[in-house]
């Protein structure tokens, strides 16, 4: 997933950072003034991830924006990678999206 900007890679991002974060759906939507639907619909690929939601995951738990859109992780704090990365590992193995491609490629 680093380096992919498509639509079904920021999808499975945003949604590993929201797990990361501790959040619910239900939680990041209130957050970031977002409705339920408009989150479930970034996570499955059916709109990119909102600039109000990926700014509340910024601004109160440090993933940085270029890890959401494009997979950067340079600019993410060292204290946030190994846990970001743990999700983003847990979201690859049980989503739907990568259905007919490679689940394990991460890169």
């Amino acid at each position: 997933m680093m380096g992919r900007t498509d639509i079904i890679a920021a999808a499975i991002r945003f949604r590993a950072a929201r797990k990361y974060a501790g959040l619910g759906q239900e939680e990041l939507a209130k957050a970031s003034g977002r409705s339920v639907s408009n989150i479930s619909n970034m996570e499955r690929a059916r709109s990119y991830p909102a600039l109000e939601a990926i700014m509340h995951l910024w601004n109160n738990h440090r993933v940085d924006a270029n890890f959401i859109t494009a997979g950067a992780y340079a600019q993410l704090p060292s204290d946030v990678i190994p846990g970001l990365m743990k999700a983003l590992d847990d979201v690859i193995s049980t989503t739907d999206l990568l259905r007919g491609s490679a689940k394990h490629q991460k890169t």
